[in-house]
C-alpha cells in the first residue's frame, strides 16, 4: 500500500514539474526549483523507510519503472493522435474510443 501511495504521489509531482518547466518566467523557475526539491526529499524519505529490505526496494523500482514506461508510451501515443487531429488528417480512431482503449490499458 505504501509503495502505491508513493508511486501516485511521485507521478503527480513529476507531472506537475514537467508542466511547470514550460513556464519561462521567474515564478515558473521558482516553482520548478521547489518541485525538484520536494521530489528529491520524497525520494530520500521513501528510500530511508524502505532501506531495511533491499529486495522490496528492487521490486518497487522495477514496478515504478514499468509504470513510467507505460505512461510515457500512452502519453506519446495520445500526443501523436492529437497531432494527427490538429493536422486535419482523418484519425484512425475518435477520441471517445481512444479514451476507452487507454482505460483498458491502465486496468491491465
Amino acid at each position: 500500500r505504501r509503495v502505491l501511495e508513493y508511486q501516485a504521489k511521485m507521478r503527480s509531482l513529476m507531472d506537475a514539474a514537467r508542466s511547470v518547466r514550460d513556464i519561462q518566467t521567474s515564478v515558473g523557475e521558482s516553482i520548478t526549483f521547489t518541485l525538484d526539491r520536494v521530489i528529491a526529499a520524497e525520494r530520500k524519505r521513501f528510500a530511508e523507510s524502505m532501506h531495511a529490505c533491499p529486495e522490496v526496494t528492487r521490486l518497487m523500482r522495477e514496478l515504478v519503472l514499468n509504470d513510467e514506461r507505460l505512461h510515457t508510451k500512452m502519453r506519446l501515443e495520445y500526443q501523436e493522435h492529437i497531432a494527427n487531429v490538429k493536422k486535419n488528417k482523418p484519425s484512425q480512431i475518435n477520441s471517445r474510443i481512444w479514451k476507452k482503449q487507454c482505460d483498458r490499458k491502465m486496468r491491465r
